[in-house]
């Protein structure tokens, strides 16, 4: 095991969040502590065995976390200082904030429950005892390797279990932080690990629906949220294309989602949903990427085939023009977080609306419908379902303003929906005919200020 404990020792976390700078980072994220230790080989010499120690930290497995679960919040108030730590930038007035966090115990642990450092044991102890500060430079910290550590709170999880994501060391990592440094600029953000935590209670039923991939829009034609299906069926096209190019023909239904035969395939197969900007006050709902959502339990040979495909995907051609992606693993800005749609709740609500697969009926009426369709994805029925042709969610578009297929009218019924069930289910939730191409996408909406409404 390898563990190094960490106490602020004015109990106060000054440390910007990289998702929110208005708000402070809790708990410290893993990178966090890695800077600071390479910072403190920098300041020793730069020995060998330094680098080799922190190589070595840097190709472990995410680590395990300890921390308090209740933290208290200092209020944001805007300073006008000159800013230094960024290059040519006007020296004059700048806002700043400086949020900090309060937790009930000052004291962290970081987890590698299975490393074992061997002769970098010692190389890394000293270059803990060299920490002085994590964050701001008033957030002062003693940090220390210990042979045992309390019960993690925060565990690395699959997407689909996360409750937040935080900033690891990854290979690569001290080569990049080196780099930045000769050149005088700011290291850019890192990788993000999932974390779930640890007891967490399960959900209700197994997903069919596994990890993300997300894609950003760095360019050309823009989109709404009522132009979803023009953009996740330009999507698979563009997929089936580099599926056959990269791997040879004929495509596997787990892209194409066709059997052989050409008939739609009852075998998992991706989804392609649209990442707009939404929930907010100023939310207008224009589509910021979208992401690829694999089938869970892929095996690894169907893993690698998509990993493949999807590698080097820089454009999308639509009929209203081309779209240049990029791979996107921030979990900023917000529009672009994965983990939104993944969260644990009991109440779930559409933001681009459901495809009915068949008309209500006197003898089948429309909750009957959803109640099926949601089983179908191997979620529980709901204990309550609303229906609106209104959007329940800030920058969703109506449903008279969106089509469910490219050129097409609304040859089956669209509907937003609210669904309540009576325990927690995890996302992400797709529902409804057309959810393979992102229709029928729900947001959690959080129990405690759902129930509190009431």
């Amino acid at each position: 095991m390898l563990a190094f404990r960490i106490e602020y020792l004015t109990g106060v976390v000054g440390a910007q969040d990289r998702a929110d700078r208005r708000r402070a980072e809790w708990p410290p994220h893993p990178n966090r502590l890695y800077s600071a230790l390479v910072a403190s080989w920098g300041r020793g010499g730069r020995g060998e065995a330094g680098r080799e120690a922190l190589s070595w930290l840097e190709r472990q497995d995410a680590p395990e976390i300890a921390c308090a679960e209740r933290v208290g919040w200092r209020d944001v108030v805007t300073h006008y200082v000159p800013r230094n730590d960024l290059p040519n930038i006007d020296k004059g007035r700048n806002g700043r904030t400086f949020p900090a966090a309060l937790p009930e115990d000052p004291v962290v642990h970081l987890i590698w429950p299975a490393a074992t450092p061997g002769e970098h044991r010692a190389t890394l102890a000293a270059l803990a005892d060299q920490v002085a500060w994590l964050g701001h430079s008033s957030t002062l910290v003693a940090v220390r390797l210990v042979d045992e550590a309390p019960p993690p709170r925060l565990v690395p999880a699959a997407t689909r279990n996360a409750e937040m994501s935080l900033r690891v060391p990854r290979p690569g990592r001290l080569a990049d932080l080196d780099a930045a440094h000769e050149k005088g600029d700011l290291a850019d953000p890192g990788a993000w690990q999932p974390y779930a935590k640890l007891g967490d209670p399960p959900p209700a039923a197994p997903s069919v629906h596994g990890e993300w991939m997300v894609f950003r829009r760095i360019g050309g034609v823009g989109m709404e949220l009522r132009h979803t299906a023009l953009l996740t069926h330009a999507v698979h096209r563009a997929l089936v294309s580099r599926a056959e190019a990269i791997n040879g023909p004929p495509v596997r239904a787990v892209i194409s989602g066709r059997d052989a035969d050409g008939a739609v395939t009852a075998a998992p197969h991706i989804a392609i949903v649209p990442l707009a900007d939404l929930d907010h006050g100023h939310a207008d709902g224009r589509i910021m990427g979208f992401a690829v959502v694999y089938p869970a339990g892929l095996d690894e040979d169907a893993v690698a085939y998509v990993d493949r495909t999807l590698a080097g995907l820089d454009h999308v051609k639509t009929s209203a023009g081309v779209m240049g992606v990029e791979r996107w693993i921030a979990s900023t800005p917000r529009g672009l977080n994965a983990q939104r749609y993944v969260k644990p709740s009991r109440h779930w609500v559409t933001v681009t609306p459901m495809m009915l697969d068949r008309f209500p009926k006197k003898a089948l009426p429309a909750e009957e419908i959803v109640a099926r369709a949601v089983q179908a994805t191997g979620l529980p029925a709901p204990s309550r379902i609303t229906f609106g042709a209104w959007p329940m969610v800030t920058g969703v578009p109506h449903v008279r303003l969106m089509r469910a297929r490219p050129g097409r009218g609304h040859d089956r019924p669209l509907r937003h929906v609210l669904l309540e069930f009576d325990a927690q289910v995890r996302g992400p939730v797709l529902i409804g005919a057309g959810r393979f191409f992102g229709m029928g996408l729900c947001l959690p909406i959080a129990d405690e200020q759902d129930d509190g409404a009431r």
